[in-house]
């Protein structure tokens, strides 16, 4: 900020200091606010005028890693229940998890050949767990056995 204007701003403070002070407003009240009305002005002066730029906050970008803390809570708010049922997202999550673990064994979910061999692997209830029919959302209990079957299934020999 120039010289220039700091000096333009105490000469504003002591112009509104007189001009009050004449309306009668005691000299000391007078005084401060003119003294106010000056710093208020230097101040946005050096706020409105700064060139640089590390006078701002960088911004940084926050990126999620996979078990972070913000995954935990996120999957704790998809499995709360609505209506007895999961959220689609936690249902999501859980249907990703059983395509990778079966497309480890050769297998893919959605495939009607593959169908009689996912059941035998991970049980009738898992399947409809995660391939339900009709569009309803499985509850947190069936959720829970599914996660449990898939578990399972990385200490039974996975490839």
């Amino acid at each position: 900020m120039s010289t220039g204007r700091i000096v333009g701003s105490l000469i504003a403070g002591a112009v509104l200091a007189i001009g009050i002070w004449l309306l009668g407003v005691d000299a000391w009240f007078a005084a401060a606010l003119g003294g106010l009305l000056a710093i208020v002005c230097v101040t946005w002066g050096v706020l409105t005028h700064t060139q640089t730029a590390s006078a701002k906050w960088p911004a940084r970008a926050m990126e999620p890693r996979p078990g972070a803390r913000s995954d935990v809570s996120w999957l704790s708010w998809a499995f709360r229940q609505h209506k007895g049922q999961v959220r689609e997202q936690g249902f999501s999550a859980v249907r990703s998890l059983a395509e990778r673990r079966l497309a480890r064994r050769g297998l893919d979910l959605f495939s009607p050949a593959d169908r009689a061999s996912i059941v035998a692997l991970l049980g009738e209830d898992a399947y409809r767990t995660v391939v339900p029919a009709g569009g309803v959302m499985p509850s947190l209990r069936a959720i829970e056995r599914c996660l449990d079957t898939l578990e399972s299934l990385e200490g039974a020999g996975t490839p």
